[in-house]
């Protein structure tokens, strides 16, 4: 009994440890069989997110065999119109999960059973959950062909490892999967902020400064930069952010960096690396980065300082980036970047504290009632509480100042800036009974800053959320979508491989879609980038059939397309 205890805790400890292993051990396979070359890296910024695996571009087509890395067996399929498109997931023994996306074609088994759940539940769309005992796959074994569905924009195959246990994102070229890279990081623009204690921007005068490569070392346009001790807060210090990418042979792409430090005289007062990511952190790329300059300018200044409300684990824990400083101070700076084969880049330059200056920063007092606490949750309404705003505890990274401002129109209003980034929803509720106005209640939906958002209306009352803040409208849709034949224009099809529609909604937006022939459903496979639907037809439908397409939008609005058609 002693021994198999034994043995049991040295295969658990053994199944722990696999990830910490070498990164050769796992010796998994290319999900490719052309050379694997990068349209985007682990960690690169996107909007509201990291990118949480690598793009593997190929040849800028559709239809390349995709292999399991490793033996497995399929513990999830998705469908859907957008994300991941379709998406095949793979556990393996080494407790590591691996993930294909975008693919055009599913095959073999993993075809089989889409269609028999996407007929079961009559939806294009759908999210199969599996026992292990169901799909086995060997390594090397063709499981799909790459494509651009979902929210693809080019032909690519989108590849993750993943923690089976915890579903934390791992960066592949650290278990292997290796890339030509030569090329070392390149930085272009120097950000210097006003922080408080807790590492909060204070004021939205910033001074920024473009960079330039000068024997092989980056400097600021300006060797030596002033700052005067009134731009900081009394208790607060000074923070650094930078505009940088990281270039990969082979890739034009503009790439995301893996990792960085920052040093004050000598001495380390930041460092990242970008190891793993946590799906249930990604979001924290709005603090990680200057969101006004990646929203406004399509910059990407990634911070070296953090506030207190960002646990993303891409940090050196010990260390916050926030300089402390007092007038005559002289502080000499380094900033590297590197990516993971250690090409590097370096910026030094020397920063000075003076004294005062005339300048009014317009420091933020956030100890005012004005601004927000940030872990608390908070209930605002407008002033004849039409309108209703619920947040919950930590949905904003920083304090701010925030207020309902409604417009000439009784169906606008404002809530915070639309460049100001949130981390959950914000709760929005409507009371439509007390508006002026002839509104066709169950037509009624919300928008923010132009985007649909997902509305309930129930006895008058609007309940809608959203992540984003900005300019809100309440407005009707009454208007049926458009289905217009795109491929075909005779009801003779007999010779097509494929028929397609394009479906329109300049509203609300398209909610569903379906094909019936004689009645019976059919998958109809929906490509929002080019408002097209797309019938496969089966060898084995022949004959005149009657085709019906039903297209319905967020307001339940519903148009119907009928015809007979030989197949």
């Amino acid at each position: 009994m002693k021994n198999i205890l034994i043995l049991l805790l040295v295969i658990i400890t053994l199944g722990k440890s696999v990830l910490s292993q070498p990164k050769n051990n796992l010796n998994y396979r290319s999900p490719l069989e052309i050379p694997l070359i990068f349209a985007a890296n682990f960690g690169e910024l996107r909007s509201n997110h990291f990118h949480m695996g690598v793009d593997y571009k190929t040849k800028h087509v559709e239809g390349m065999k995709i292999f399991s890395v490793q033996d497995g067996y399929v513990s999830r399929i998705k469908v859907s119109s957008y994300g991941y498109g379709k998406v095949i997931y793979i556990n393996h023994p080494e407790g590591v999960t691996s993930v294909y996306a975008h693919c055009s074609i599913f095959k073999g088994e993993i075809d089989s059973i889409v269609k028999v759940h996407q007929h079961l539940k009559e939806s294009f769309e759908i999210d199969i959950k599996l026992n292990n005992d169901e799909i086995k796959v060997e390594k090397g074994q063709v499981i799909a062909l790459s494509g651009n569905t979902g929210g693809s924009t080019a032909p690519h195959l989108h590849f993750e490892l993943r923690d089976t246990e915890t579903e934390t994102a791992l960066n592949p070229l650290k278990y292997g999967y290796e890339i030509k890279d030569s090329k070392s990081p390149k930085l272009s623009h120097l950000k210097i902020y006003s922080l408080t204690k807790e590492g909060y921007v204070t004021t939205d005068n910033n001074f920024k400064y473009k960079l330039s490569l000068i024997n092989n070392q980056y400097i600021p346009e300006q060797k030596t930069i002033y700052i005067p001790v009134n731009y900081i807060t009394k208790n607060g210090g000074l923070g650094f952010s930078f505009d940088a990418y990281d270039p990969y042979d082979l890739s034009y792409n503009k790439l995301g960096i893996y990792g960085s430090k920052l040093l004050i005289n000598n001495e380390l007062i930041f460092e990242t690396k970008i190891d793993s990511i946590s799906f249930d952190h990604t979001r924290y790329i709005n603090t990680y980065t200057d969101f006004h300059e990646f929203s406004v300018n399509r910059r990407n200044y990634h911070k070296s300082f953090k506030n207190l409300n960002n646990p993303l684990a891409i940090y050196n824990s010990k260390i916050d980036g926030i300089i402390k400083i007092k007038q005559g101070d002289t502080l000499n700076i380094d900033f590297k970047i590197f990516d993971t084969k250690n090409n590097n880049s370096n910026l030094s330059f020397k920063l000075i504290v003076t004294q005062a200056n005339n300048t009014n920063y317009f420091l933020k007092d956030f100890s005012n009632d004005k601004f927000i606490n940030t872990n608390k949750p908070y209930d605002f309404f407008s002033k004849d509480s039409i309108i209703r705003i619920k947040t919950e505890e930590n949905t904003f990274y920083e304090p701010i100042s925030l207020m309902i401002k409604e417009k000439n129109s009784s169906n606008d209003f404002t809530f915070g800036e639309k460049t100001t980034p949130i981390h959950k929803y914000i709760h929005i509720d409507i009371d439509l009974n007390k508006l002026n106005s002839s509104l066709v209640f169950n037509k009624c939906y919300l928008t923010v800053n132009n985007r649909y958002l997902e509305t309930v209306i129930t006895d008058g009352l609007l309940r809608s959320k959203s992540k984003y803040l900005g300019g809100f409208k309440l407005e009707t849709d009454t208007l049926s979508p458009i289905i217009r034949q795109k491929n075909f224009s005779n009801s003779n099809v007999s010779t097509y491989n494929k028929i397609r529609w394009e479906i329109v909604d300049t509203k609300s937006g398209i909610q569903d879609y379906d094909l019936y022939i004689d009645d019976k459903w059919q998958v109809l496979e929906y490509e929002y980038k080019n408002n097209t639907v797309t019938f496969v037809i089966p060898r084995n439908l022949k004959g005149q059939k009657e085709v019906k397409v039903v297209v319905k939008d967020n307001c339940n609005n519903t148009k119907i397309w009928k015809k007979n058609l030989t197949f």
